[in-house]
């Protein structure tokens, strides 16, 4: 049901599914896409499914004589790879491949000449790890979304080979564990980045570039247990923070005490957040916007962290 709802999300973005007007229709004839169907023919994407050959996407996709496309939406297949020189062209602006196995995701790494600016995989099974250098031409990609998609690592190949044009990175469900220094360095347009219901314990501020265009950050679910001094610092355009379900138990004054003014958010519900004396920095700024109960010390336990005043901290000396 979540992955439905998910794709329905992705048709509104792509503005195509939920499209019904009258309109010139733009689809070729029907035996030139088959096996597969052109939809949406006033702006057309092509769907397949059940495809078991990589021929049958190479050909069909040759058939239709260089028109241009939306997206690709492939599910329920299996295939040895996605044919990067059918695909990856100026035919498509993105590619959704859903509830599939691959042997690789592409074949060779694609030409530059392409326009893909969206790439979305949801629950696609590899038999060989992700490769990023496949990505190193897409320079125009700017939504990279992976949904129970194992990419236990993001490492040099993704520092190096994705776009700086990416603006949005959602991951979740991707049994990812660590992220390394400088991941995100060069995408200096990146506003979105979620890394959600994954094992990440460890983020660093040398991650991503200075200044950073960040407009929202969402780690939910992961296995942080605290955040370095100066994580956000530098990102001048940060609205929304989402720690939601993670381990930390300090909020400390020179991580946060920067940001509150200027967020519009901060998520920190489902942590064990000590809300003892040393907390007590938090009264004098604007908590308002601060979604979190305290978790200790006992008679604070329960309490909503945006309605802590003077009062509670009266004890402390």
């Amino acid at each position: 049901m979540a992955n439905k709802v998910f794709i329905t999300k992705v048709c509104v973005l792509f503005s195509v599914f939920c499209l019904s007007f009258a309109g010139e229709d733009l689809c070729p004839p029907p035996e030139a896409v088959s096996p597969c169907e052109c939809k949406n023919p006033e702006d057309p994407y092509i769907h397949c499914k059940k495809i078991r050959e990589v021929d049958t996407i190479a050909n069909m996709v040759e058939r239709t004589g260089g028109m241009k496309f939306r997206y690709l939406l492939l599910e329920n297949s299996s295939l040895l790879y996605l044919p990067t020189k059918a695909l990856i062209t100026d035919q498509f602006e993105g590619l959704m491949v859903t509830n599939t196995t691959l042997g690789a995701l592409f074949d060779k790494p694609p030409s530059s000449h392409n326009s893909i600016k969206t790439i979305i995989l949801l629950d696609v099974t590899l038999q060989r790890s992700l490769q990023f250098e496949k990505f190193l031409k897409v320079t125009k990609l700017e939504n990279l979304t992976l949904l129970h998609t194992t990419v236990k690592f993001l490492g040099k190949d993704f520092k190096e080979c994705i776009s700086p044009s990416l603006t949005t990175l959602y991951m979740a469900w991707t049994k990812t564990s660590g992220i390394t220094d400088g991941a995100f360095e060069n995408l200096k347009s990146l506003e979105h980045l979620y890394i959600t219901r994954n094992h990440i314990r460890k983020v660093k501020r040398s991650m991503f570039p200075s200044p950073a265009s960040l407009k929202t950050i969402d780690w939910q679910s992961n296995a942080i247990e605290e955040l370095p001094d100066d994580i956000f610092s530098d990102m001048p355009n940060l609205k929304f923070v989402v720690l939601r379900d993670n381990k930390i138990t300090l909020l400390a004054e020179p991580t946060f005490g920067s940001i509150l003014s200027h967020l519009s958010s901060l998520n920190v519900d489902k942590n064990p957040i000590s809300c003892n004396c040393t907390f007590n920095w938090i009264v004098s700024r604007d908590h308002s916007k601060i979604i979190g109960t305290c978790h200790d010390p006992d008679f604070q336990e329960g309490k909503r962290i945006k309605e802590l005043t003077d009062k509670d901290f009266n004890h402390c000396s």
